[in-house]
């Protein structure tokens, strides 16, 4: 069995997009065609935890990028090929339905917890009713739904049980259903906190100088700040944590086109893979962000 990260890699090599691979992180591959994809990718995605959804959560509000999750099974069955499912309010696919969509043969139905629904286009729907010269309730009663649902769904009510879709696109012998396009969900981003003083102590700094600040984990950087532009911040105490991080960094700033800054504390260098190491102590002595970004993109 092909390994589902290695089949998501030649996907995307395929379709010319640039990638990053960050294995055991938050997302396992970053890529960029002309958008941002933050791709996490397991063979049982009921492994997928709340945590790893958060940060792909923020990271995605932030760098305006797509999360997805790739596996292949649940704990209680097969992902199937054309479905989107969810996972902490993560879309999730199996890698058929990857490699489709990536063709632009985007999926018909989407799982949640109460079974399997479709979208319709309402526009469809009430043109292949009158092209039938059916009212509302004569298409009710035809396939078995009230009045009331006929009518919600041609004004835009877009969820609908995926088989009672089916039964009106074969009686009205025509598709009135919309493709589902997973990277279009709208993502929530959550609530964090520092996981450390220090990652404290930045935010604040950061603060002072007019930026919004959001902390993750699983991930090259610890906290994302934002004020005119986006900026990412790996914060480590550990100077062979920071050095290990920065090359990922560094090629994650370039796809996002955000200007990223490694802070420490007393470091012994003043950059590491191209990026500038700052001392904590230093931001104080920046007036604005817009000062901050300027000194890092030189």
């Amino acid at each position: 069995m092909k390994s589902v990260l290695k089949e998501v890699e030649r996907i995307l090599n395929r379709e010319g997009f640039l990638s990053l691979k960050y294995p055991r992180g938050c997302f396992d591959i970053a890529a960029r065609r002309e958008n941002l994809l933050l791709i996490k990718t397991l063979l049982n995605i009921d492994s997928f935890q709340d945590y790893q959804a958060n940060n792909l959560k923020v990271l995605s509000h932030y760098l305006s990028a797509s999360p997805l999750l790739i596996g292949e099974r649940t704990r209680r069955e097969w992902l199937k090929e054309g479905i989107v499912y969810e996972r902490f309010g993560i879309p999730s696919v199996n890698i058929e339905t990857f490699d489709g969509i990536m063709k632009g043969d985007y999926p018909r139905a989407i799982r949640f917890r109460g079974g399997l629904f479709g979208r319709v286009n309402p526009e469809k729907l009430r043109e292949a009713r009158l092209e039938r010269e059916l009212s509302r309730r004569e298409l009710a009663e035809a396939i078995g739904i009230t009045k009331k649902s006929i009518y919600e769904h041609e004004r835009g009510m877009f969820r609908i049980m995926f088989d009672v879709l089916e039964s009106l696109e074969s009686f009205l012998e025509r598709k009135v259903s919309e493709r589902i396009d997973p990277f279009s969900f709208e993502i929530e981003k959550p609530e964090t906190k520092p996981s450390d003083r220090l990652e404290k102590e930045v935010a604040m700094e950061m603060e002072r100088l007019g930026f919004r600040t959001d902390f993750v984990s699983k991930a090259p950087l610890d906290i994302v700040a934002e004020c005119e532009s986006v900026l990412l911040s790996d914060v480590e105490r550990n100077a062979k944590l920071l050095e290990r991080n920065a090359p990922f960094l560094k090629l994650l700033s370039e796809l996002a086109e955000a200007p990223a800054l490694l802070l420490s504390k007393k470091p012994s260098k003043r950059e590491v893979s191209g990026l500038i190491l700052m001392d904590v102590e230093e931001l104080r002595s920046f007036c604005s962000g817009k000062e901050l970004v300027k000194e890092i993109e030189g």
